[in-house]
């Protein structure tokens, strides 16, 4: 049972007014109600025995109506001046230590009866046994002896439930703090790993492209058949592992650096984006369609941006229908207040629901035949939250994908930029 310290501090209050009450009363002549002090003194004393070698659930019961039962009898045969009615209240308060914050039917039906106990006296003008004499003649020092022992009652209980409070708050900052340690912690790993990260990208990269050199230098040498096939497949092999490291220094990169934003217009780096992935279909003809209804100059992070168009145009056109007589990739915007509405859509095969509910994770392929590293969405992702954006995607499967893009971004006014070509006149 929790609490039975306490529960034992406040039965030998009980028993200590008992006793003080049966020699007042045996100092008064009135052995009657002396030898009824007595006995439930030696009842309190059996319920501390109790409360000290049990741990049974029924024992916080057995206590609160034993004593609650003791005060209904004895408080309808002696006089109501006596005060004995007093000790319902540190009683009534002490349903909250004789069950836990859990207990909370036990405390209604606890609090109720004693509660009960109370207004039975009280609807019977305190002489529950009708015109039964009464025991002992109305007495001050019984009455301070009573109003003494309540006041200690509550002492005792409130003092508890403070100090139990103080222990609950300060074990809360303890963890708090000790939360706020290994936070910082983690902090500093992560910075160190991405800068080891970011470092480690860098330093593989030059070995590779002397690796790439040295292959180049062997295909312009005459050579079969099988030697061919084999520096293309270390072409192949090359060029998804420089991929690979440039999608960790672009996850580096958002994660080590601050937003930068500078001018943009927006129609010019689609352009560069679509560009840049011409070879991919140079064999698969992909129409590449910008629809976007504004010429204003935006305030963005470039680099971000460029990221997260780079490998959402990258994976529809890598991940197009073949046999669809026009395939298409579309990339457009619109302005929405302070937000850009950006969206790319294809007619390639769609996304299926499992893959939809995963595709967003560090290293998640949904198709082990995709070849990627599985880092591409994951750092589209990554990067529109460093931009403070959202993404929502819409795919049917086997009939195509849209990716939504939200981004906050400011307009620029109009003013003359030098890599930005002149309207003619």
């Amino acid at each position: 049972m929790k609490n039975s310290h306490l529960i034992h501090r406040l039965l030998l209050v009980a028993a200590a007014a008992a006793g003080l009450q049966a020699l007042w009363d045996a100092y008064q002549s009135s052995m009657v109600i002396a030898m009824l002090d007595a006995v439930i003194l030696l009842w309190l004393l059996g319920l501390m025995l109790l409360n000290k070698v049990s741990r049974q659930s029924f024992v916080p019961f057995i206590i609160l109506a034993s004593i609650a039962a003791i005060l209904l009898v004895t408080g309808s045969l002696i006089p109501q001046e006596n005060g004995l009615h007093l000790l319902f209240l540190p009683l009534l308060c002490a349903v909250f230590i004789l069950f836990d914050y859990k207990q909370h039917w036990e405390k209604i039906v606890g609090g109720g009866f004693v509660l009960g106990c109370y207004l039975l006296l009280e609807a019977t003008n305190f002489r529950l046994f009708g015109d039964l004499p009464m025991l002992e003649a109305p007495d001050r020092v019984s009455f301070s002896v009573n109003f003494l022992s309540s006041g200690v009652g509550l002492f005792t209980i409130f003092s508890f439930l403070t100090r139990a409070n103080y222990k609950a708050q300060e074990h809360l900052q303890e963890m708090a703090d000790e939360a706020q340690r290994k936070n910082n912690e983690l902090i500093k790993v992560n910075e160190e790993l991405d800068r080891f990260v970011y470092s480690t990208s860098h330093d593989l990269r030059a070995p590779l492209l002397s690796v790439l050199g040295l292959v180049q230098l062997l295909e312009k040498k005459p050579v079969d058949e099988t030697q061919q096939s084999y520096l293309k497949m270390m072409r192949t092999r090359i060029s998804n592992l420089e991929a690979f490291i440039n999608d960790i220094t672009s996850y580096a990169r958002n994660a080590r650096l601050p937003l930068q934003p500078e001018p943009l217009q927006l129609q010019e780096l689609v352009d560069e984006v679509f560009n840049s992935h011409l070879f991919l279909h140079e064999n698969n003809p992909i129409a590449l369609i910008q629809q976007i209804d504004f010429r204003e100059i935006l305030s963005v992070d470039r680099q971000r941006l460029n990221t997260v168009l780079n490998n959402l145009i990258s994976n529809a056109i890598k991940y197009h229908q073949l046999q669809h007589p026009q395939p298409h990739v579309t990339v457009g915007a619109s302005l929405q207040g302070k937000e850009l509405h950006l969206w790319v859509a294809d007619n390639g095969p769609g996304i299926s629901p499992n893959v939809q509910a995963r595709m967003f994770e560090m290293f998640y392929r949904g198709n082990e035949r995709s070849g990627g590293s599985g880092l591409g969405l994951y750092i589209v992702k990554e990067a529109i939250e460093k931009l403070g954006g959202r993404l929502e995607v819409e795919s049917v499967y086997g009939e195509g994908s849209t990716f939504h893009v939200w981004v906050p971004v400011q307009i620029v006014e109009q003013q003359p930029i030098q890599h930005l070509p002149l309207a003619d006149g």
